[in-house]
């Protein structure tokens, strides 16, 4: 798993490896000091990694029972109804194929050099990930 943030953008790559609690509480930490965790926004790209139930559970724990927008963009139909179902939760919780970007950003709510600064983290972290 790779991660980057700018502002209240949290951006998140997966390969198909879940990433173990130490590296996902390395990559949430920056939200424990959110004041009002309903204004973060989290991309994510993944192979089908993901947080497991531990770890998903400590994420709900920073947001307070408050519902953040998440993009989930995943080629996998799995992944998509994973999201789908956690989407009964919180309804900002929606997922993506590859093709409906443009729709993702939409979700979050992204501005143009938002969208430019995650395609270029993305390239980063993917590269990063394939080493």
């Amino acid at each position: 798993m790779a991660f980057a943030t700018r502002g209240s953008l949290y951006l998140f790559v997966h390969n198909g490896v879940s990433p173990d609690e130490a590296e996902w509480n390395e990559a949430t930490k920056g939200a424990l000091n959110v004041p009002d965790p309903q204004h973060i926004r989290t991309l994510v790209f993944t192979d089908g990694g993901g947080p497991s139930n531990t770890t998903r559970a400590q994420t709900e724990g920073i947001l307070r029972g408050r519902p953040s927008a998440v993009a989930v963009v995943t080629d996998s139909a799995w992944v998509r109804a994973l999201v789908k179902v956690q989407g009964l939760t919180n309804p900002r919780n929606r997922a993506f194929s590859p093709r409906e970007i443009q729709e993702a950003y939409w979700h979050l709510g992204l501005t143009a050099d938002e969208i430019t600064w995650s395609e270029l983290q993305v390239r980063e972290m993917r590269r990063q990930l394939d080493r």
